[in-house]
């Protein structure tokens, strides 16, 4: 029998399952690279030794004519992963109770089999209040008709990990909607016929929460809409979609669809006073603490004046579709969690203060949208702080070489900072980070070069940016080794291929690092009350935990390898840094998240620090 790691058998499951998918989509959903999931498909070939999964431009497929060389497990997960959905859609979509005979026939099971699979789903949708009962030979879903559109949405999200650009994928979940084109479209009427719009990032969700929300169920005698929406601009454009579908419009339909575009929908012209902000349903005052307060926690001096405002409105609308079971996903090419370590440490902190103070559980979708928010205003500002200093080499200052730096100055002005010479002689090496120069030259290795051409163009822009990139990287990466050579120690290093899960993990190097003085008893719950509100690990290949507190006696880093893998959370990781940092040394939050970000995902390195089995070597590899 063929064997297939983890990571293998998920990619072939999901194609044989779903069918045709792109690159994109496989890596969100293994948590990896693009280049691994091509790696992983590479092998699964030479394993079968056939072209079971191949390639196009649409993403990658399953070779129907292969499939019988994989194991029969293989059909039984896929009609498993594929039906357990299937089904509980068709039951919560079903006008009626759905007959449970008709239903065995319809999905191939048997009565025994049927009845069995109930039990799974049931596992499934209790976690939203919803349960599945037979009752005369009918198949019944019993839950508040709010919690059943919950139920349906998170199938629509376990689905398709809305990676989904196009509304036209998402039709299948909507069989009685014949025209999803035209029912997008008397959406975004009824925004603009009362004088609202909708930011484009929020489009698709909006319209797959209003479908969900007129689909499921019907609504009971004792049951009331959500919110109080009376007399709103929502619940007008509420008013307006009910009587343009054919459905029945009472007063709980109007109130579901209102409050699932409270927060969402903008007046273009707001009433007198209200400066366009969102209504004041939460202390604008306390969450600007908040805000305040984790920038302060974490170090991070920024020009508050033009961020807060904006900020402080987006989670005032955060807290106020949250409070109505809005939530929003949006979907990106890559993921902010691995692409950005210490801003969704930021935002990740930010949030639990958040919920403490408000009482709302902030999914993961959302901390990252506050991540791209705060890393805006924390790259901006890293970037006045820390310029970089460039020498234009310009051999005598003509007016095309005067163009040039004004051009250079105009795209990069938050970045860097010009000096212009003429005179190769008078180039100061001590004071340069980059020289950009239309001569060919020969640099001298201490600074940064990039030749352009005369007319900066789109691909010259970009060896400035990669340079300027570069440049960065090796300040930050100069910063994180200083600080593993003071917080790293031989005494708190550890291969352990016998320690597997997050659990045990933590208990381990917690106990290394009280018998070394770094920490009492009070830290590991610090450190759990993290990992409850989002995992640490990153890439599928390290985890970070540390406590939002940095009460530490002393800043220390335990380490520990299992080449095998660590189970933590979703993921399996092969590295674990227990961060134990004191008061004073808050601020190495940054230069040590983003540092290992940078060291682990160079994959060569990698593979040779999987096989690293003592502190002397693992400090070298790290380094060079």
């Amino acid at each position: 029998m063929k064997e297939f790691n983890e990571r293998q058998r998920t990619i072939i499951v999901h194609l044989v399952s779903r069918g045709k998918t792109k690159g994109e989509v496989l890596a969100r959903l293994l948590q990896v690279s693009d280049k691994t999931v091509r790696n992983e498909i590479r092998k699964i070939n030479m394993n079968l030794k056939a072209n079971l999964i191949d390639a196009d431009q649409e993403g990658f497929y399953i070779q129907n004519q292969d499939l019988g060389l994989l194991p029969d497990s293989f059909a039984t997960d896929s009609s498993s992963f594929n039906n357990n959905y299937t089904i509980l859609q068709h039951i919560l979509l079903a006008s009626e109770p759905a007959n449970f005979d008709l239903i065995a026939d319809r999905f191939n099971y048997s009565s025994s089999a049927l009845q069995n699979k109930v039990k799974d789903l049931n596992s499934f949708a209790s976690s939203y209040h919803v349960v599945i009962k037979r009752k005369n030979n009918a198949l019944v879903v019993e839950g508040s008709e709010y919690n059943k559109r919950r139920l349906f949405l998170s199938i629509i999200y376990q689905e398709t990990d809305f990676l989904f650009h196009d509304i036209h994928d998402y039709q299948r979940f909507f069989p009685q909607i014949k025209d999803i084109d035209r029912e997008a479209a008397l959406i975004m009427e009824a925004i603009n016929y009362f004088d609202c719009h909708l930011p484009s990032y929020y489009e698709t969700n909006l319209f797959i929460n209003i479908f969900a929300s007129l689909s499921i169920g019907t609504p009971l005698e004792d049951e009331k809409g959500e919110g109080g929406t009376e007399g709103t601009p929502e619940e007008k454009i509420a008013q307006y979609i009910i009587e343009h579908t054919g459905i029945e419009c009472n007063d709980f339909y109007i109130k579901i669809v209102a409050s699932t575009l409270q927060g969402i929908v903008v007046p273009n012209h707001p009433k007198a006073g209200t400066h366009g902000q969102p209504k004041m349903d939460y202390d604008r005052k306390k969450i600007e603490e908040l805000i305040l307060s984790a920038f302060q926690y974490y170090s991070i001096s920024i020009d508050f004046s033009r961020f807060l405002p904006i900020f402080i409105n987006h989670i005032l609308v955060l807290l106020r579709r949250l409070k109505t079971g809005n939530s929003c996903f949006f979907s990106t090419p890559f993921s902010i969690k691995d692409s950005s370590v210490f801003i969704y440490d930021v935002a990740v902190y930010f949030c639990m203060k958040l919920s403490d103070a408000f009482q709302v559980l902030i999914p993961e979708s959302e901390i990252s949208l506050i991540s791209i928010h705060i890393g805006f205003a924390v790259e901006a500002a890293s970037y006045k702080d820390q310029k970089i200093f460039v020498s234009l080499y310009a051999s005598n200052y003509s007016p095309v070489e005067k163009y040039i730096v004004n051009k250079i100055n105009m795209e990069y002005e938050n970045q860097i900072q010009v000096t212009t010479v003429n005179n190769a002689a008078t180039l100061n090496a001590a004071k340069t980070d980059l020289l950009i120069t239309t001569q060919p030259m020969i640099p001298n290795g201490s600074y940064e070069y990039c030749q352009i051409t005369p007319l900066l163009t789109e691909k010259d822009k970009v060896n400035i940016q990669m340079a300027i990139s570069n440049i960065v990287e090796k300040r930050n990466l100069k910063e994180f080794f200083a600080l593993a050579r003071r917080c790293f120690d031989r005494k708190l290093f550890f291969y352990e291929i016998d320690l597997d899960t997050r659990d045990i993990v933590l208990k381990f190097l917690d106990l290394h690092l009280q018998l070394q003085g770094a920490v009492d008893t009070d830290f590991l719950p610090s450190v759990l009350k993290r990992e409850e509100m989002d995992d640490t690990c990153f890439m599928n290949t390290f985890a970070l935990p540390h406590a939002f507190d940095s009460n530490a006696l002393q800043s220390k880093i335990a380490i520990l390898i299992n080449p095998n893998g660590i189970q933590w959370g979703r993921q399996k990781v092969n590295f674990v840094f227990f961060v134990a940092l004191n008061k004073e040394d808050k601020s190495a939050f940054r230069p040590l998240f983003d540092g290992l970000a940078s060291v682990l995902s160079n994959q060569k390195k990698l593979l040779k620090l999987n096989s690293i089995t003592n502190f002397e070597e693992f400090m070298k590899l790290l380094e060079y």
